[in-house]
């Protein structure tokens, strides 16, 4: 059922921003999107949401990565 869906990455910030300043001024992604709950960026025929929140508890652990 899901072999043949297409992915999409979720990560969140609290500061839109910085985010659409470190996505695509400093990784080169480019943004596809953005409203009042997200950023859309294009992660190589990926989607990457970037959710905005109003507080983020950083995790101990990789939330996003590249091969």
């Amino acid at each position: 059922m899901l072999e043949t869906a297409s992915p999409i990455a979720f990560i969140a910030t609290a500061n839109p921003d910085r985010a659409r300043s470190f996505y695509a001024d400093t990784l080169g992604l480019p943004l596809r999107s953005e409203d009042d709950f997200s950023l859309v960026f294009d992660l190589n025929g990926v989607p990457l949401r970037v959710q905005k929140v109003r507080e983020l508890q950083p995790q101990p652990f990789t939330s996003l990565g590249w091969q």
